[in-house]
């Protein structure tokens, strides 16, 4: 469950604005067992260690969450079998939010993802209509692939899974594991794998790799060459 304080209402809407058609999300207050499971929560996260939990939260006025309830019922397109990955908000973009579901098809390895982009207004959320993508699925992985198929896209995820990459910098290594990859394409200097997002994460990059096989054609190693477009906000 995401949770924001109020203060991000306040702030400017981001993106939404200038759409004609737009969806509201209404926040709701949070119950007196959410306040405690979520000073319990920051009790137990080590960045917060310094500071006193029951001071800060108090009895929990001013902070909100939006119910899975209100988000299905405003957001046209998401069916009851859909499966919600995420909903982030970063305070950096202006509290912009970003709520993905995931749907199942008939297609081998592939899923819809459903993503609505929204911005706090007063009471609650503002959002764009849904929109809808497809992509691959590896072991909870969600990622496109472009022209590359899903096959050879594969071989250099678990590839980065079995072996990792020989030269990634300490930055991009802590920072982006396998689970972060989002995308991977073939490029006439190797593979450029994409790796995390903004609004769950608040950072991402493209890593250029190349590869090297062996006899059988299987990626022996992963060869660290650039970081190309990497953000962090």
């Amino acid at each position: 469950m995401r949770i924001v304080l109020l203060i991000f209402l306040a702030l400017n809407i981001f993106g939404c604005a200038a759409q004609k058609e737009t969806i509201f999300i209404p926040a709701s207050p949070l119950t007196r067992k959410e306040v405690e499971e979520e000073k319990e929560r920051l009790k137990n996260d080590p960045e917060w260690a310094d500071f006193d939990v029951e001071e800060i939260i108090g009895d929990g006025r001013g902070m909100f969450t939006y119910r899975e309830e209100d988000i299905r019922a405003a957001l046209t397109g998401i069916n009851k079998s859909d499966k919600r990955l995420s909903l982030c908000s970063n305070s950096i973009m202006s509290g912009a939010t970003s709520i993905v579901f995931v749907a199942e098809t008939d297609e081998p390895h592939q899923v819809k993802i459903k993503s609505a982009s929204c911005s706090p207004v007063g009471g609650g959320l503002s959002c764009r209509p849904v929109e809808t993508d497809w992509e691959y699925q590896y072991k909870g992985i969600y990622f496109s692939a472009g022209i590359l198929g899903y096959e050879k896209a594969i071989d250099v995820i678990s590839a980065f899974e079995r072996l990792g990459i020989e030269g990634l910098p300490d930055w991009h290594r802590k920072v982006f594991g396998v689970g972060s990859v989002n995308s991977v394409e073939k490029t006439m200097n190797g593979y450029l794998i994409g790796v995390g997002e903004l609004f769950c994460g608040g950072c991402v990059s493209e890593i250029l790799v190349t590869t090297s096989h062996d006899s059988e054609s299987k990626i022996q190693k992963l060869t660290y060459v650039d970081a190309i477009d990497s953000i962090c906000i």
